[in-house]
């Protein structure tokens, strides 16, 4: 089969979506990637692109075509519309151009934003070809969560762009159970949608501590409690912050550790001064996820978080 890959998210961003196209490839087919330019979550375009380029490599067998955006930045809420609305454009305009091969299926890979649908319908109506969507995160309800938009009218118009790339799906795939009542109301055709879960990757296994002096992790000593992953802002830093205030003098052995990047490590850095807990809350750089089983064997505890929201519950 010969797939059409529409992700604003692409490898080297470490993204399930690159062990999905790997997989399509082990299964013999065959595969192009309509994608933007690496910038998550540095903010920036990584080394060795520009904004603007390269605008063509290969992930393996497959063909990878990227289109031109505007990085995110800090994260602030212009500058990731622009992000937004810059790779949805892009990708509409240079798309049908770019990927000229034979489509027997468009695939979109739907995180946040939804917008990144809006080449893949493009292309749908163009090609004549049918389409799916794998909806890994709920819009406008992932805009409310994260309060990244309050306005009543731009919730609107976000909730009818939505109603429309639903309905021009010939498939909707949720990566939750309870994914299927929201995407139903908002007018997938019931009897298209399919329940698909995540999985974990293949080196997601137990692995041995490494003896002293061979760690190639960085812990503090005591009981080590990790979370490692996107520090933004669903994930509740603020209740871990707490936590480690309220145990620092009942419990000094509990160190704390953080690692990752996103939109309130700045927050999460300056709140570690303020409250003067840099003796037992630590911040580390994100590695590669293939790194990580190493260092989640030297924590003594993995944390994962997300704020009390009756959406983010629905994951």
């Amino acid at each position: 089969m010969n797939i059409l890959l529409v992700s604003q998210y692409f490898w080297p961003e470490g993204f399930r979506v690159n062990d999905l196209v790997a997989g399509w490839e082990e299964r013999g087919h065959n595969v192009t990637v309509l994608t933007g330019i690496p910038n998550y979550a540095a903010g920036r375009p990584y080394p060795g692109y520009t904004a603007f380029g390269p605008s063509t490599e290969t992930f393996g067998r497959s063909r990878v075509v990227r289109v031109p955006l505007v990085p995110r930045g800090r994260g602030g809420r212009l500058r990731m519309a622009a992000n937004y609305v810059s790779f949805a454009l892009a990708a509409s305009l240079l798309g049908p151009g770019r990927c000229r091969g034979p489509v027997d299926l468009i695939f979109v890979f739907q995180m946040s934003p939804v917008t990144m649908a809006i080449p893949a319908v493009i292309l749908r109506r163009l090609r004549r070809v049918p389409m799916a969507l794998w909806v890994q995160d709920l819009w406008p309800e992932t805009l409310v969560a994260a309060k990244a938009v309050r306005s009543p009218l731009l919730l609107g118009l976000v909730e009818r762009l939505v109603r429309a790339l639903y309905r021009r799906s010939d498939l909707v795939l949720v990566q939750s159970e309870k994914f299927v009542e929201p995407v139903v109301r908002r007018g997938a055709d019931a009897a298209r949608v399919r329940y698909l879960p995540n999985w974990a990757e293949s080196f997601y296994r137990p692995v041995p501590l490494a003896k002293d002096g061979d760690d190639p992790v960085s812990l503090p000593r005591g009981f080590v409690i990790l979370f490692a992953g996107n520090l933004g802002e669903v994930q509740s830093l603020e209740t871990i912050v707490e936590a480690a205030a309220l145990v620092r003098s009942e419990a000094p052995q509990i160190q704390w550790v953080f690692m990752g990047v996103g939109r309130r490590r700045a927050w999460l850095e300056e709140e570690i001064l303020r409250r003067g807990l840099g003796a037992s809350v630590h911040l580390r750089d994100a590695r590669p996820a293939e790194a990580m089983p190493v260092w989640a064997a030297a924590a003594d505890a993995l944390l994962v978080t997300l704020r009390a929201d009756p959406v983010l519950a629905l994951t």
